[in-house]
């Protein structure tokens, strides 16, 4: 294949023909280089008491990041209060110049999906390969309460496309119970409603539910999953 001009070669790696060859060690140190200049931003984040899992996705969580990349957060929080937990998540990332704009992406976080723990399990329409690839590479930064293994756990169809994934999931999942009161109610939906109102003139692709919010301005998981199978 080299000789057919399909294949080429460089330092000793192949690529093939029409692609630009990837230097994996430096996208693997620029990722761990971004976590780890993040960590102040990630004990904040783990002082906002209703978020009990704040996990790193995307490229960095994968090892494969850029230097101008930003860094994709997933945050599991207290039943009901997905929208004052997206508030203050967004106020306390502008306050210490740290919350990801367009106009300056790398090294921002960007939190694009909040769900509350009662909602965790994945929709079985939305459950494939690339999903599943997202969970397993998830860095979690901030773990209260054994969150992150009561997500695997609630998540377990995972196993199904990686069946070498290994990670002790015996912890036991069931939906919260706990009562809650009627002033933090009422707050939760007062910001619920200013959000919706705040994001009308932006709004795009987004998922916007009362225990489930996603940012996904382009979904590139229908394109990724539809080369995937085109190449096997």
């Amino acid at each position: 294949m080299v000789r057919k001009g399909e294949v080429k070669s460089r330092g000793g790696k192949y690529y093939s023909q029409g692609y630009r060859p990837v230097d994996w060690k430096l996208r693997a140190k620029n990722s761990k280089d971004l976590i780890d200049n993040s960590k102040h931003v990630f004990s904040v984040l783990k002082g906002i008491p209703w978020i009990k899992l704040a996990g790193v996705t995307g490229s960095v969580a994968a090892y494969s990041a850029d230097k101008s990349a930003d860094i994709d957060v997933f945050v599991v929080c207290t039943k009901n209060r997905v929208w004052i937990t997206r508030f203050f998540t967004v106020i306390l990332l502008k306050m210490i110049g740290k919350y990801r704009s367009d106009a300056e992406p790398a090294g921002r976080i960007c939190p694009n999906i909040f769900v509350d723990e009662n909602s965790i399990k994945w929709p079985k329409k939305r459950r494939n390969l690339y999903v599943a690839h997202e969970i397993v590479m998830m860095h979690p930064v901030v773990n209260k309460e054994d969150m992150y293994f009561k997500f695997i756990r609630a998540n377990d169809w995972i196993f199904e496309f990686f069946r070498d994934f290994k990670i002790d999931v015996s912890v036991d999942y069931s939906e919260s119970k706990s009562k809650q009161g009627a002033v933090i109610n009422a707050v939760e939906n007062m910001l619920r409603k200013y959000q919706m109102w705040y994001m009308k003139r932006k709004r795009t692709n987004e998922i916007t539910e009362r225990t489930y919010i996603h940012f996904n301005r382009e979904d590139w998981s229908d394109k990724i999953l539809a080369k995937y199978f085109k190449l096997i």
